[in-house]
């Protein structure tokens, strides 16, 4: 591209006379890069490969975690349907002994052997598990998330160059679509005028009829012409939007 037509091309373009992007922003005028922009935002497909590339980087940390310990706990609870009761004793109920005269109970006052059962029991643990030889999987695993990474990266990359690609082919598309217009206007007023010509010498007798025929044959050429543009035209726009 000659540096004329690419400072063409940098210039806000009018992207269609009714055929509009955006319903929202009939009218709007876009540069290339406010598309390419637009298009980050908005593609579909580059979402994806975001939310992929997302999904990567967190399975790398998760699998840079795994050489750390990890910590759990485990927490049961038993329900006793007959719990046992509380043992207790009475002050002399093991017996009375004389001792010098004296007479010593056994126990000398109450007390609590066993102070029985709840109707329910729990149990807490906490497990820490502390991985020291894996044969060497852990390292594996994480250097390939991290090469899954990086391959999501390049395919994030990759499909932002494509749609700038797409982009500004379309747009010089436009470019020489809007220079053939021109010359078709140009072309079209000289096929008329020769077409009037040849009608007037074939009236006056100076040339055949299929010469006539062919003039109009040339000038229906240029309507077909025109149509064409306006197909890839608007093909080339309904890309842009998509």
């Amino acid at each position: 591209m000659d540096r004329k037509l690419y400072g063409t091309a940098e210039e806000r373009l009018d992207l269609g006379e009714g055929e509009d992007i955006e319903a929202e922003r009939a009218g709007k005028t876009y540069s290339p890069e406010e598309l390419y922009e637009h298009t980050l935002n908005r593609n579909r497909e580059l979402a994806l490969l975001n939310i992929e590339r997302n999904k990567m980087l967190i399975e790398q940390r998760s699998a840079r975690a795994r050489r750390f310990p990890t910590v759990d706990t485990q927490i049961a609870l038993t329900n006793i349907a007959n719990p046992l009761e509380a043992i207790n004793l009475t002050s002399g109920q093991l017996g009375v002994y004389t001792a010098g005269g004296e007479e010593m109970l056994i126990p000398p006052e109450d007390m609590t052997l066993y102070e029985g059962m709840e109707n329910a029991q729990y149990d807490f643990k906490i497990i820490v598990d502390q991985p020291v030889f894996t044969w060497g999987k852990i390292k594996v695993a994480e250097e390939a998330a991290a090469l899954g990474g990086e391959a999501g990266l390049l395919r994030i990359e990759g499909k932002r160059t494509e749609l700038r690609s797409r982009i500004f082919a379309a747009i010089y598309a436009l470019l020489y679509i809007r220079k053939l217009e021109e010359i078709l206007v140009l072309q079209e007023e000289a096929s008329r005028r020769l077409v009037q010509i040849t009608e007037d010498s074939y009236a006056n007798g100076f040339i055949l009829y299929s010469e006539v025929l062919n003039a109009r044959i040339k000038a229906k050429e240029l309507d077909i012409a025109r149509v064409r543009l306006g197909t890839e035209k608007n093909n080339l726009l309904i890309d842009i939007a998509y």
